[in-house]
């Protein structure tokens, strides 16, 4: 499909220009003589505008190309031998052509049409009655030709990178959505194989215990009365393994990712364990978000979250008569902030009830192990607070 104008719409200002000249070489038809030369001249300048609108493109064929500027320099010469007393304006048609020449053509043959102009120009010029002595007159022209095929070169060249800088950075930018799907798609993928290691885990370790404790149960209710010491060594090793059992289940458990989480976002999660603990204690606290972002990994709400369960654990544990207690979940730009405050105790606890496996310090590991950091401890007045920052990238 011909696209009019398509290669000097590439270079709005080429198409300025062409334009301008155009217009230019028509206001002088009326210096042109009357009659035949003038109809001419009109129809030449018609040719050479319907020849600018449909110029072909760096993709068309090289003998396409060719005829164009054969064409162009044909009808351009006609013009000027119509009128060479106007040969001043009417050559700079030429200016036209040469940006064009150069856009068009491999750089070679650019130089080779910028050489035929320039000889045609002369040429003209000694036909029209100059002097080989003024010969330098033509300069202007021949520099102009120049001038305007290097700015038309350069100006092609700057935006054929940008248009190739624009292709890397959309290619780039789909690159990285793609890696970032696949690193979601390995997260989870990690986190399933995680969960099934932990239910063969679970079935091989827990199961095994409960099917020991059956036996040791069902020995127990066979044995006669009469046996006690029989019957005192089983039920010593069913506690033993209801204990190992009640062990196994811990790791597994603290081991799987809350059911929370699977179900909520991290604020809905943190809301929902929040008014849990308003319930249990009676204790006022103040829950806030501030700023918005996007749902976040699993390796990032996790230890969020274990981080609120275990400063409200440990408020449970150590500061029970605390009147208040403020958590706060903050995003910022590049990291997510969560803060659990609570205000000095009523009256000292008498809790020495020691934590779970998933304290202060595994929080901290976990924190180093994503670029985080976490900082606990008390505050002036006696408060205590823990402080979770985790990056976002």
């Amino acid at each position: 499909m011909i696209q009019p104008f398509r290669q000097l719409r590439a270079l709005p200002f080429l198409l300025v220009a062409a334009v301008v000249m155009l217009g230019v070489a028509a206001l002088e038809l009326p210096r042109f003589p009357q009659g035949l030369p003038r109809g001419l001249g009109l129809g030449l300048i018609i040719a050479i505008a319907l020849l600018y609108a449909f110029s072909p493109h760096k993709e068309s064929a090289l003998w396409k190309r060719h005829g164009y500027f054969a064409a162009q320099t044909l009808a351009i010469s006609a013009l000027v031998l119509l009128a060479p007393e106007n040969r001043g304006t009417l050559l700079s048609l030429f200016f036209i052509t040469s940006s064009q020449a150069m856009i068009t053509l491999p750089r070679p043959w650019g130089f080779v049409w910028l050489a035929v102009f320039a000889v045609i120009t002369g040429g003209i010029f000694l036909y029209s009655g100059g002097s080989l002595s003024r010969l330098p007159e033509l300069f202007p022209f021949v520099a102009g030709y120049v001038f305007s095929g290097a700015i038309s070169y350069l100006w092609e060249q700057t935006d054929t990178a940008r248009r190739e800088s624009q292709r890397l950075l959309a290619e780039l930018q789909t690159a990285h959505a793609q890696l970032q799907e696949y690193s979601t798609r390995i997260e989870e993928l990690a986190i399933a194989d995680e969960r099934n290691r932990i239910a063969r885990e679970i079935h091989d370790t827990l199961g095994h215990t409960l099917a020991a404790l059956d036996i040791q149960l069902e020995l127990l209710v066979r044995l006669p009365t009469d046996k006690a010491a029989e019957r005192q060594q089983a039920t010593a090793r069913a506690r033993e393994l209801i204990k190992q059992g009640l062990a196994d289940a811990r790791r597994a458990v603290q081991a799987l990712r809350p059911v929370a989480l699977q179900v909520f976002s991290l604020p809905e999660a943190l809301s929902a364990l929040v008014e849990e603990f308003g319930q249990t204690t009676g204790i006022e606290i103040e829950w806030q978000v501030e700023g918005k972002g996007a749902a976040l990994p699993p390796r990032l709400a996790l230890p969020l979250y274990r981080a609120a369960q275990e400063s409200l654990t440990n408020v449970r544990r150590h500061a029970a008569t605390t009147p208040r207690v403020q958590m706060v979940l903050r995003y910022a730009p590049e990291t997510i902030h969560l803060s659990v405050r609570n205000a000095p105790p009523l009256a000292p606890s008498s809790a020495r009830t020691r934590g779970s496996g998933c304290g202060l310090a595994g929080l901290q590991e976990r924190a180093a192990a994503l670029g985080g950091t976490l900082r606990a401890g008390a505050e002036d007045g006696g408060g205590f607070v823990v402080e979770m920052a985790l990056p976002k990238g």
